[in-house]
């Protein structure tokens, strides 16, 4: 028996069935659906008294699973649309209505940026900390980490922002400052390559490891800072306890990777004050000499002789 005559006989032969009347075909409507429940009532109640008609309650679970969808849609523009405005750097209390509304506040893009990475990537808005306080309230991951392209968590984004009232207010949240991203660095290791002098405060007050080393060459912070030829960072972490003499994979000090004079010298006087001070006296007294005999310009930038740096050397 054909599937229209056998509904035909359910119903009584004076109703035709079609595809409108369908409840769980593609084609049917609100209004056919409304019309259909007291047809599938009678079913329900007919498998209750030993009937066979309809599956019990077909109609509720198809109804249940029709407003799911709904909220579902709906709660996915939500945060498409918050995504974007943070994206934007949109103000907070527009942000605040989208999560009020049901936006997910852990939502991701299809590089794995949630808003709180997308807030933070945008390190010149005057919002910036503004924003990461309302989505942290908002139940924002701080450890996050599913950036596909280097995996960076939160706070890693925050020690390029140099900001100090940032990094603080990730670590009151619960951020992980010992995270490291795919090539092994941790926030600190990015803030020193960086050149962000208030980062690097701001973390080791945390309590990040200053001598951590990455994963691949095994560098430190300070070997990150001196490559950069960043002297205040250098400056802020031989004042803070960094090795001076820890090697790398390549078995090099950062004295050894060093390729500038000022920041070589603040290098070796935290290592050996006195040949620092025995290295400029030197300095001075063969400048002194070549400027009085010779009077030849830039007579103050003459490097020392390769002789006496030698014999400097084996003193040290």
């Amino acid at each position: 028996m054909s599937r229209i005559r056998r509904f035909q006989k359910d119903y009584g032969k004076g109703e035709t069935w079609s595809c409108a009347n369908c409840i769980f075909c593609c084609k049917s409507s609100d209004k056919n659906l409304e019309g259909s429940n007291d047809r599938y009532r009678e079913g329900i109640d007919g498998n209750r008294e030993g009937g066979d008609k309809h599956p019990k309650g077909s109609v509720s679970i198809f109804k249940r699973f029709k407003y799911n969808a709904a909220n579902s849609t709906n709660r996915r523009a939500l945060s498409s649309q918050l995504r974007t405005a943070v994206s934007a750097c949109a103000e907070p209390e527009h942000l605040r209505n989208l999560l009020l509304r049901g936006a997910d506040v852990n939502c991701i893009d299809p590089l794995g940026y949630s808003p709180l990475l997308l807030a933070l990537s945008a390190s010149g808005s005057e919002r910036l900390l503004q924003t990461t306080e309302m989505l942290c309230e908002f139940g924002a991951n701080v450890n996050y980490s599913n950036d596909v392209l280097f995996g960076d968590t939160p706070i890693h984004f925050a020690a390029v922002c140099n900001n100090y009232e940032l990094i603080e207010l990730l670590f009151r949240h619960k951020a992980n400052i010992h995270a490291r991203n795919h090539a092994g660095y941790t926030p600190l290791h990015v803030a020193a390559q960086n050149g962000n002098e208030a980062s690097v405060t701001a973390l080791f007050l945390c309590g990040a490891d200053i001598n951590s080393t990455e994963n691949y060459c095994w560098y430190t912070p300070l070997h990150l800072a001196v490559i950069g030829q960043f002297e205040t960072v250098v400056k802020a972490l031989v004042l803070y306890g960094a090795k001076i003499k820890q090697s790398d994979s390549c078995n090099l000090t950062p004295i050894d990777r060093c390729q500038s004079r000022k920041i070589r010298n603040i290098l070796i006087g935290a290592l050996h004050p006195e040949c620092l001070n025995l290295e400029s006296s030197c300095l001075r007294v063969i400048r002194g000499i070549v400027r009085r005999v010779t009077g030849i310009y830039g007579f103050d930038n003459l490097p020392l002789p390769i002789t006496l740096r030698r014999k400097l050397k084996l003193m040290q």
